[in-house]
């Protein structure tokens, strides 16, 4: 995106010598990585699973269930000198990732005078994840000829290994009762003890459920209204826990380092690395939830309202440690964030007759996320979103705004006048003095939007005409806020990039373009800072997630069988006002609520065709 488009391909076309370098001495030639670069990644899995139950009598029963999960990757890479300019290099990587499930169930279940249902479970289950990696690399390689397959033609070479093992074990119990089938009733309980909590004392945590439900249409007064065909009302209450961090991160590990001691050899030694924290225990979240389902016109149209609120305490955050007092970070439990929102859906067979049938489903669900305490502290940053470009914290945990809030300078527009106090000139950058020290800095930084979207909404629609059926799915998000960095480092010139390539970028302020909407890249007086609101944009999007088309030949017709076409088209349309690829798009892996929604050269969702073929004999 930052490759200058008018640059040659070629320094000399005929001996097919690149252009490494143009406006950038850190950017290489696109092109030529992609013809040049030769890495293979080699993926085989496995996935086996096995359940086995035997009835002890009419109403106690056993089963075991059991599974497995294994991967196995390796990869291989040479680079020749157009890659590496100083010198080729190769190298292989081997990974394996083991994932191993158990789970065993006693459940009891039995009728008593046709009225109580009784059902009542109790279970052990445990899962073991082991991850071991080895990898072989070198440079100065003699030769290509043998790609990555003889590793000792590299002059330098270096090895490294990897590996984690985690587990969990669950203990639980569960009561169903059924009165009639009218007044419903669900608790659980449940023990989990997680392995990445070693060195603490909070391995285990307990987590209580419970719900009840009420079949309104099922009592007496209800069966001679004609109206509804379903009632249901629900409520629910429950804790769940989040084991979220990596294998060890409570134990104070050893980060490796090399120094040579005033000499030409580097001897291996180690620094204190992220320090332990003894006290890390689970995040738990305390949920309570309130329903209710309606059916009409013998459940041809259907109806579910829930209302959520969501408690989460004892926040998994990674917590900054000033250089000053050792550096890096450190895992700790802090503070409590407030979700809450309402859920509503609606489904109906809209249309039936002969030839023609249309089922319909819309759902909304509206969001609102509030930080309400941080352990006494006022402001938590979340680290740099990436390297370089972008050299402070742009995203907050803050008591008082929501999850994924953004933290950046105030962006007002291009100066058109003089400001003598701040010594700018018009064609700057105008930014906001925050903290009104006469600067502009990022002490100025203020929460700016935020990540997570106000509502989120899906529209399925099904219609079938004789032998033909149409698939059409729209799903959107309103609210939300996407912070740019992909446009910004192609929009302005600044780091290692100066060469924009963002055609709105072309409308730059000189005195004969006053209205401009973009700085004088020339000016001696301003200043342009990435983390700032000039990159934050709306995320908000309507996309036609799938719309498919599909035709029937019936057995009758053709006489051997029913075979079904299809052709459909994923991610075919989208409204926006996102000035990136992709608005689904998240560099941070949506991973987290406090770090979501930079696009960072995020990978976009494809627009994808599909035929298919089905054919029943």
């Amino acid at each position: 995106l930052a490759w200058a488009p008018t640059a040659t391909v070629y320094d000399d076309p005929a001996t097919k010598a690149y252009t490494r370098y143009t406006t950038s001495p850190i950017w290489t030639n696109p092109y030529m990585l992609a013809q040049e670069t030769n890495y293979d990644n080699f993926s085989n899995s496995a996935i086996v699973s096995a359940n086995v139950k035997y009835d002890i009598t009419d109403w106690l029963s056993f089963s075991a269930v059991f599974g497995a999960d294994a991967n196995f990757y390796k990869s291989g890479y040479v680079n020749n000198i157009w890659v590496n300019q100083n010198s080729q290099a190769s190298g292989q990587g081997l990974n394996t990732n083991y994932t191993l499930q158990n789970s065993d169930v006693l459940t009891f279940h039995k009728t008593f005078n046709e009225v109580h249902n009784l059902t009542v479970t109790a279970g052990y289950e445990q899962t073991t994840n082991k991850f071991e990696g080895f990898k072989a690399d070198g440079s100065g390689l003699f030769s290509t000829a043998y790609g990555y397959n003889n590793l000792g033609l590299n002059a330098s070479q270096a090895i490294s290994s990897s590996y984690s093992n985690w587990g969990l074990q669950s203990f639980l119990a569960r009561v169903s009762y059924s009165f009639m089938d009218k007044y419903l009733l669900t608790a659980t309980y449940r023990a989990d003890g997680s392995s990445k909590f070693q060195n603490t004392k909070n391995k285990w945590s307990n987590f209580p459920s419970v719900a009840v439900g009420w079949r309104v249409t099922q009592e007496d007064f209800m069966k001679e209204q004609k109206l509804f065909s379903n009632m249901k009302v629900r409520a629910s209450w429950g804790i769940t826990g989040n084991q979220g961090i990596a294998p060890y991160s409570t134990l104070g590990l050893m980060t490796g380092q090399q120094y040579s001691y005033g000499t030409g050899t580097a001897y291996q030694g180690y620094s204190r690395g992220n320090p332990l924290n003894a006290n890390l225990k689970w995040e738990t979240t305390n949920q309570w939830d309130i329903g209710l389902d309606l059916g009409f016109l013998a459940n041809r149209i259907n109806v579910t309202m829930d209302y959520f609120n969501k408690n989460t305490t004892g926040l998994l955050l990674q917590q900054l440690i000033a250089d000053y007092d050792g550096g890096g970070t450190q895992w700790v439990n802090n503070g409590s964030v407030l979700n809450s929102g309402f859920e509503f859906s609606v489904s109906a067979l809209a249309v039936t007759t002969k030839d023609f049938s249309w089922n319909t489903a819309l759902n909304f669900t509206f969001f609102h996320s509030n930080v309400e305490s941080l352990g006494g502290q006022s402001i938590f940053y979340t680290g740099p979103a990436t390297n370089g470009v972008i050299n402070t914290s742009i995203q907050v945990v803050k008591p008082g705004s929501p999850m994924g809030s953004f933290y950046l300078i105030p962006w007002q527009g291009i100066y058109s006048q003089p400001d003598p106090a701040l010594g700018f000139m018009p064609g700057d950058n105008k930014y906001t003095d925050v903290n009104g020290n006469g600067s502009i800095g990022y002490e100025d930084r203020v929460v700016s939007g935020s990540a997570i979207p106000k509502f989120v909404y899906g529209f399925n629609n099904d219609l079938t005409y004789k032998n033909w059926s149409v698939n059409i799915f729209i799903q959107g998000s309103q609210g939300n806020k996407i912070f740019n960095a992909t446009y910004a480092m192609a929009a302005q010139a600044t780091s290692d990039v100066k060469y924009p390539t963002v055609a709105a970028s072309a409308n730059y302020w000189t005195p004969k373009n006053p209205t401009a909407v973009w700085a004088d890249p020339a000016s001696k007086t301003g200043r342009s800072y990435i983390e700032s609101t000039q990159y934050l944009q709306d995320g908000s999007y309507l996309r036609f997630k799938n719309i498919s088309l599909s035709y029937t030949l019936t057995r009758k017709a053709i006489g051997f069988a029913d075979i079904r076409l299809t052709a459909s088209v994923q991610n075919s349309i989208t409204f926006t006002k996102y000035k990136g690829y992709d608005p689904e798009a998240d560099s941070m892996g949506n991973s987290s609520d406090v770090s979501v929604g930079v696009d960072n050269g995020a990978y976009p969702n494809p627009h994808g065709f599909t035929i298919g073929l089905n054919a029943r004999f």
